[in-house]
């Protein structure tokens, strides 16, 4: 029923209204704005996992978008790849730049990260705009007509084969949310500390949440490129990044409709505006500083904390004691081999400066057993348990597993 309900809700419907929208609107312009709406969210799909769900800010994705756009157009202009066949590549080379940009960013949070991905973004346009043998710089380039293995597809078919990328992206992020990797970009979003001590690599993670958001905003640029057949370096700057991050925060940051509200406000909200055109930044600005005062938590956020919309999404929980989702009874089994002694720590010591905040600690841990640890505050609690976690590398002695010793292992790896 689950699966069913899925199906028509992110396959059928979607695509019956694509494939029906031309028969109501079907001008040049309505189609043109309906294409320039699902290549902004495609992109948007991608930054609303990165920010919303790893809450890695993006200020530079304007960078990704002009690389899908240059490489697709000179893979099929130069190289003689099909459309399709250099979008997809150009997706690929643009994660590779968005697992570069994480790489170098992996210590930076907040505003810091934030001014690391801007410079990237600024580098790509700078480069777009100078290197003209290869971009055509601020005159621009041309494009061919989209063909998918020969066949060439006019405005409406460029539509639908659009539209028809955005259903499989929406189905997949939606995927993402539901399962481990979604449950893993909020965990270390929230906290990285937390999650390393639970296992998780935080920082082959974020990476990797770079790389898919990059992949699709790689993706969306391709797209973009023979849109019109014709790109220019002029279309590549900040402000365009700046748009992509209130589309997610307006619609509603992490959530799962979020970016479908956000592209429709920004890509929509001009189309009323033509005559203001010169003042789109300052329009936008105004109406990201509302959300932010009025609706914090966007558009999705603000309808879904009403308590009407509260009592359908809200689930029962089995609060009973022990019982698993499935219904099976909780054990505490021992798995096989975890017998004698398992853990030991070996003269730990752990100094802060002049502090000494545990000394020499020896403890001995056999399998099937339990410990605690007590005292007063301050006597240490604390800092043996995040030496044991590998949250702090102690200042002497080692920490034995079995017999090994992972007293430098991170935190990831000790769990």
């Amino acid at each position: 029923m689950i699966k069913a309900k899925w199906w028509i809700y992110q396959i059928v419907i979607p695509l019956v209204l694509l494939y029906a929208f031309p028969w109501f609107f079907n001008n040049a312009h309505t189609i043109h704005v309906a294409q320039t709406f699902l290549i902004t969210y495609i992109v948007i799909v991608g930054l609303n996992l990165l920010v919303g769900l790893s809450n890695q800010l993006s200020l530079g994705h304007v960078g990704f978008y002009a690389i899908g756009a240059y490489l697709s157009a000179i893979l099929t202009m130069k190289v003689g790849l099909n459309f399709f066949v250099s979008i997809v590549i150009s997706g690929l080379i643009a994660a590779v730049f968005g697992a570069i940009v994480a790489l170098l960013s992996l210590r930076a949070k907040g505003p810091y990260l934030a001014m690391v991905t801007i410079a990237f973004g600024e580098l790509i346009s700078i480069i777009a705009n100078r290197w003209v043998d290869v971009t055509g710089g601020p005159a621009g380039t041309k494009t061919s007509v989209p063909s998918f293995f020969g066949l060439e597809l006019d405005p409406i078919q460029y539509m639908w084969f659009i539209g028809l990328l955005a259903i499989i992206f929406t189905a997949f992020a939606t995927n993402i949310f539901r399962g481990r990797f979604g449950r893993t970009f909020t965990a270390f979003g929230n906290s990285e500390v937390a999650s390393e001590v639970l296992g998780i690599n935080v920082r082959n993670w974020k990476i990797l949440a770079f790389a898919v958001s990059a992949f699709l905003a790689g993706v969306g640029g391709g797209l973009f490129a023979f849109q019109n057949q014709f790109i220019s370096s002029t279309t590549f700057e900040l402000n365009l990044s700046i748009m992509f991050l209130i589309a997610v925060i307006i619609g509603g940051s992490g959530t799962k409709i979020g970016p479908i509200i956000g592209t429709a406000v920004i890509v929509g909200l001009p189309q009323f505006l033509h005559n203001f055109v010169d003042y789109h930044l300052m329009i936008f600005g105004g109406i990201l500083l509302l959300a932010l005062i009025l609706l914090p938590d966007g558009i999705v956020g603000a309808f879904t904390n009403l308590s009407y919309f509260k009592k359908f999404s809200s689930k029962k929980a089995n609060t009973e004691l022990g019982i698993l989702h499935d219904g099976r009874k909780a054990t505490i089994d021992l798995p096989e081999g975890i017998n004698g002694k398992v853990l030991e720590l070996k003269n730990i010591s752990m100094y802060f400066g002049g502090l000494k905040a545990i000394d020499e600690v020896e403890i001995e841990v056999l399998g099937g057993t339990v410990h605690g640890i007590i005292g007063p505050n301050g006597s240490g609690k604390s800092t043996t348990v995040n030496v044991l976690s590998g949250v702090y590398m102690p200042t002497g002695g080692n920490i034995l597993w079995k017999g090994k010793n992972i007293t430098k292992y991170a935190p990831h790896s000790i769990a």
